[in-house]
C-alpha cells in the first residue's frame, strides 16, 4: 500500500469534500419546509431592525425568538439575492455543514496524523445527522462548523502563537455566540482548552503568552457585553416556554439520544439498532484509550505530549458535559429539546471514532477495515434511509396541503389556517388565487371562544366553501377551538391527513350552506335515474389563468362552442354544480365525473360520493340537493377539447343508475364539452410532488433526456399473471428539465435479462416544452400475442425523432449507464386453452 503522504491526503480531501456537498445537496428541496423553518423564513423576510429585534409575530401574538440575530441575518441576505425557493434557503446548511469536512480533517490531522484527519472527514461526510440539519433551514450546521473552526483556531493560537489565529477565535467566538445561545457551553469549554494547551508550555511568561492573556481577555469582556445586549430575552422566552413541549429527560436517556444523533441520525429507533450504536461506541472508546496510552516518537513528541491532557479534555468533556449541564438544569426546568443543541459537539465524536479506527489498524488491519466498513456502511443505510423511508418523507407537508387547496379552489371558497403560527409555512407554498385567514385573529380582549366564533361567522356568510389547513395549533389555539367550530357548525366535503415526521398537517374542506332545500314546483326534470333521483340542472365553475370566477350554465355547456369561454387552466379544479330532487328514498351510490378526448381516453376522473359526509340513502325524500362535485386536471394535461361525463353507480354492486333519457341502457350522461388551457407557471408543483400518492417513484433514476420523471402508474404487477392480447394502463408524469421539442416517442420494451422480446411505441402528446413545465402521458400497453409465457421486465426509453437516437437516463444531472426506466415485472401466462 502506497505511503499516505500530505499531496495524497489533500486530494483524498478533495474528494471527500466534493462528496459531502454532493450528498447534503442531494435533493435538498424534496421536504416541505416545517415549522421550525417557517420560523427562520419569517425573521429573514422583515427588515433588519426586526431580525435584530428578535421579534417574532405569530398573527396577534408577539412573542421573543430563542435565538441570536446572525443566521437570520445572513438567511435575509440570501433571500434578497436569490428567492425563497426551497433551495435558497436550504443551501448555507448544506454549505456550512460541507466546511464541516475539511475542518475535521484539521483537526483529525493535527491530533494525530493525515489517517486519522481522512478518517475524521469521512465520518462527518456520511455522517446522518450533518445530513439531517444540512437540508433544514436552521442554524445548527453554522454553529458546527463556526465550532470546529474555534476549537482549531485556539489550538493554532496556543502552539503555534501567531495572533491571526487568536484574531480567529476571538471572531469564531463573536459569530458562533450570536448564532445559537448554547455556544456559550462550547466556547467555555475551549477557553479551558486553550489554558491547558498553555500550560503545557514552558515561556508562559513570553510577551506573546501577555497578549495571548490581553486579548482573551478582551474576548471574553466583549462576549459578555454581546451576552448582555442579545441574550436576555430570548433565554427567558427560552426558559418559559410551557413544559408540555419539554418534558423531564432522564440522563441515560439523553446520552443514548446523543450516541443515536451522532452515530446513525434521526431516522432510526433507539432500541432497535442499539447494537449498532454499541459498535461505535465502543470504537470510540478505543480511541480515547489508545490516544491516553500512546506515545509517538520523533519531532511532533514533544507537541503532542504538551496537548494530550487537553485534547483528551476536547474528545471526551466537549460531548459530555453540555449534557450534564442540560440534565442538572432539567430538575428545575427541563431544558433539552432533542440533539439538535449539541449537534456542535458532534465533531469530537466524530475525532474519537477516526482515532479508534486508527488505533485499530496498528494493531489489526482486517478488523480496522471491518469496523470501518461496518460503520460506513451503517451510516450510509441510515443516509439513504433518510431520503427513502415514508415515515421521513417530510416533516410538516405544507407543500401538500397548498397543492391540495390549489388542486381544489373554486369560485366561492376562501381558506383558513390554524394557527397563525403556520401562516407563513403554508404561504411559502400557496400560489393559488383565495383569501386566507389565519385564526384567531379578532381582537385580544374578546374571549378566545368569542373570537374563533365570531371570525368564523363573518367568514360562512361571505363565502360558499371553507377550507381548514390545521397543523401545530399548541399556541395560539391549544384545545382546537377553530377546528371544534367548523365541525360543529359546517358540513364537511372532504378531509386528507398529511402524515410526516413532525406534526401531522389537515387538510379539510367544507360547505358554509346546507346543500338540502325545497324543490321549485315548475323545475323541469331533465332525467330520472332509476325512478328515485331526478336530475334538475347542472353548471360548471372554476377558476381561470387569472382568477377570475369563470361560470357556464347547462344551455352554454352543451349548447356554445367551448372556445367561447375561457379555457380551464391545467392544475385547476373544474366544478359541476348539480341540482337533484329526491323522489324515493335512495340506495348509497356514488359518481363518476370523467375528462374524455376525442380518441375516449380519460385523463381525468373523480369517483366519490357525491356529498363526502351526506351519502346518498340519508338524503330526504321530496327535497332539493344542491352541491358542487369537482374535478382536479392534472397539471400537463394536453392543451384541447374533452367531453364530460357523469356515471352514477350503486356502491355496493357498482351497477350503474339508468338515467334516460339522458343517458340510455345506464350509459354516461354527456354533461357538455370544455376547453382545456396550458397549466401556468403557479400550478407547477415541484417534481417530486408532480404524482399523485399512489404513482410509483423512479428513485434513483429520475430523468429521461430533457424531461424529470415524477412518477408513474403501470396498471399491473408481477404478481398477478396478464394473458397475450390482454391490457393495462400506463400513466407517466414528466417535467421539462430544459426547453424540449414535440418530436419524441416513448419505447417500452418486454425483456428477459439482455434480450428485448417485444416493443411498443408510445407517442408523447404535446408540441414544445417550457423548462418546469409539466406533461402527462397515459396510454394502454398490450401484451404482444407472440409473448411465451413467463417472467418479463418492463424498460420505459426516450426516443428523439429527430437525432434518431435513443436519450440517456439519468439521476439528477448524473447520467445513468442505462438509456431506460425500469417500470416494473409483468408476468404473462397463456391464454385459456391455448398452447
Amino acid at each position: 500500500m502506497p505511503k499516505l503522504t500530505e499531496a495524497r491526503a489533500r486530494y483524498i480531501l478533495i474528494l471527500l469534500t466534493l462528496l459531502a456537498a454532493g450528498l447534503f445537496l442531494f435533493r435538498i428541496d424534496a421536504k416541505s419546509i416545517w415549522w421550525d423553518e417557517s420560523l427562520s423564513l419569517l425573521r429573514a423576510q422583515n427588515d433588519l431592525n426586526y431580525i435584530l429585534s428578535n421579534r417574532l409575530d405569530l398573527g396577534p401574538t408577539l412573542t421573543i425568538d430563542q435565538h441570536p440575530p446572525l443566521y437570520f441575518l445572513l438567511l435575509h441576505a440570501v433571500i434578497s439575492v436569490w428567492g425563497e425557493s426551497d433551495i435558497a434557503l436550504r443551501v448555507p446548511s448544506a454549505l456550512f455543514a460541507t466546511l464541516t469536512v475539511p475542518l475535521l480533517y484539521l483537526l483529525g490531522k493535527r491530533m494525530a496524523g493525515y489517517r486519522v484527519g481522512l478518517i475524521a472527514a469521512l465520518w462527518g461526510t456520511l455522517s446522518p445527522m450533518l445530513l439531517w440539519y444540512a437540508q433544514e433551514v436552521r442554524m445548527y450546521t453554522m454553529v458546527t462548523a463556526l465550532g470546529a473552526l474555534g476549537t482549531y483556531s485556539c489550538w493554532r493560537a496556543v502552539s503555534d502563537r501567531k495572533m491571526r489565529w487568536l484574531v480567529a477565535f476571538a471572531a469564531t467566538a463573536i459569530l458562533g455566540t450570536s448564532t445559537l445561545h448554547f455556544y456559550w457551553l462550547l466556547l467555555g469549554m475551549q477557553l479551558l482548552y486553550g489554558m491547558m494547551l498553555l500550560s503545557g508550555h514552558r515561556d508562559t511568561r513570553s510577551r506573546l503568552t501577555r497578549r495571548t492573556a490581553i486579548l482573551a481577555a478582551g474576548t471574553v469582556i466583549l462576549m459578555a457585553v454581546l451576552l448582555l445586549w442579545h441574550a436576555p430575552a430570548p433565554m427567558r422566552a427560552l426558559v418559559n416556554e410551557p413544559l408540555p413541549s419539554r418534558p423531564f429527560i432522564p440522563l441515560d436517556e439523553m446520552l443514548l439520544d446523543a450516541l443515536r444523533s451522532f452515530s446513525l441520525g434521526l431516522t432510526v429507533n433507539d432500541r432497535e439498532t442499539l447494537p449498532a450504536q454499541m459498535v461505535f461506541l465502543i470504537v470510540y472508546v478505543i480511541g480515547l484509550i489508545a490516544y491516553w496510552r500512546a506515545a509517538p516518537a520523533g519531532s511532533d513528541a514533544e507537541l503532542w505530549r504538551r496537548s494530550r491532557k487537553a485534547n483528551m479534555l476536547m474528545l471526551v468533556a466537549f460531548p459530555i458535559i453540555p449534557l450534564l449541564f442540560f440534565y442538572a438544569v432539567s430538575f428545575f426546568k427541563p431544558l433539552y429539546m432533542g440533539s439538535r443543541y449539541i449537534i456542535l459537539f458532534s465533531t469530537s465524536f466524530y475525532l474519537g471514532l477516526a482515532l479508534g479506527i486508527e488505533a485499530l489498524w496498528h494493531r489489526a488491519r482486517p478488523v480496522a477495515l471491518a469496523a470501518l466498513v461496518l460503520l460506513s456502511a451503517a451510516m450510509i443505510y441510515s443516509d439513504v434511509r433518510y431520503h427513502v423511508h415514508p415515515d421521513y418523507a417530510t416533516k410538516e407537508d405544507h407543500r401538500s396541503s397548498a397543492q391540495i387547496v390549489m388542486a381544489g379552489e373554486l369560485p366561492g371558497d376562501a381558506v383558513v389556517v390554524t394557527a397563525p403560527e403556520n401562516l407563513t409555512a403554508f404561504e411559502h407554498y400557496y400560489e393559488g388565487m383565495l383569501p386566507v385567514t389565519p385564526l384567531p385573529e379578532q381582537p385580544l380582549s374578546m374571549p378566545r371562544a368569542d373570537r374563533v366564533a365570531s371570525s368564523l361567522q363573518q367568514l360562512t356568510s361571505e363565502y360558499d366553501r371553507l377550507w381548514l389547513v390545521h397543523c401545530r395549533p399548541q399556541w395560539s389555539d391549544p384545545n382546537d377551538l377553530v377546528m371544534q367550530w367548523i365541525d360543529a357548525n359546517l358540513l364537511l366535503l372532504e378531509r386528507t391527513v398529511l402524515p410526516s415526521y413532525g406534526s401531522y398537517a389537515t387538510v379539510a374542506l367544507y360547505a358554509t350552506r346546507s346543500p338540502i332545500g325545497a324543490a321549485e314546483e315548475q323545475e323541469r326534470i331533465l332525467a330520472t335515474c332509476s325512478e328515485k333521483l331526478a336530475l334538475l340542472d347542472w353548471s360548471a365553475q372554476y377558476l381561470d389563468q387569472s382568477g377570475h370566477a369563470v361560470t357556464i350554465d347547462r344551455q352554454q355547456f352543451q349548447a356554445a362552442a367551448p372556445a367561447a369561454t375561457p379555457p380551464v387552466p391545467g392544475g385547476h379544479a373544474l366544478g359541476i354544480r348539480l341540482r337533484w330532487q329526491v323522489l324515493a328514498p335512495l340506495d348509497a351510490f356514488k359518481a363518476s365525473l370523467r375528462l374524455v378526448d376525442d380518441g375516449g381516453r380519460v385523463w381525468a376522473h373523480n369517483d366519490d360520493r357525491l356529498i363526502y359526509a351526506l351519502p346518498s340513502q340519508e338524503w330526504p325524500t321530496g327535497v332539493a340537493v344542491e352541491h358542487d362535485f369537482s374535478l382536479t386536471l392534472p397539471p400537463g394535461t394536453p392543451p384541447g377539447t374533452y367531453a364530460l361525463t357523469l356515471l352514477l353507480y350503486r356502491e355496493d354492486d357498482l351497477e350503474p343508475l339508468a338515467c334516460p333519457p339522458l343517458a340510455e341502457r345506464g350509459e354516461l350522461i354527456a354533461l357538455g364539452r370544455i376547453t382545456v388551457g396550458a397549466t401556468p407557471a403557479t400550478r407547477t408543483p415541484a417534481a417530486n410532488s408532480l404524482a399523485p400518492d399512489e404513482a410509483q417513484r423512479p428513485w434513483p433514476v429520475d430523468g429521461l433526456g430533457p424531461f424529470r420523471v415524477a412518477g408513474y402508474h403501470l396498471g399491473v404487477s408481477a404478481r398477478t399473471a396478464v394473458t397475450p392480447g390482454a391490457t393495462f394502463p400506463l400513466s407517466l408524469w414528466l417535467l421539462a428539465a430544459q426547453e424540449a421539442h414535440g418530436d419524441y416517442e416513448l419505447v417500452v420494451h418486454w425483456s428477459q435479462g439482455r434480450d428485448v422480446k417485444a416493443r411498443q411505441v408510445i407517442p408523447l402528446a404535446g408540441g414544445e416544452r417550457q423548462p418546469a413545465e409539466p406533461l402527462l402521458s397515459l396510454s394502454t400497453l398490450g401484451v404482444p400475442d407472440s409473448l411465451p409465457p413467463g417472467t418479463y421486465d418492463l424498460h420505459l426509453l426516450l426516443y428523439d425523432r429527430r437525432e434518431a437516437m435513443f436519450l440517456r437516463a439519468r439521476m439528477g444531472a448524473v447520467p445513468w449507464p442505462s438509456r431506460a426506466l425500469p417500470l416494473g415485472r409483468v408476468t404473462v401466462q397463456a391464454a385459456a386453452g391455448g398452447g
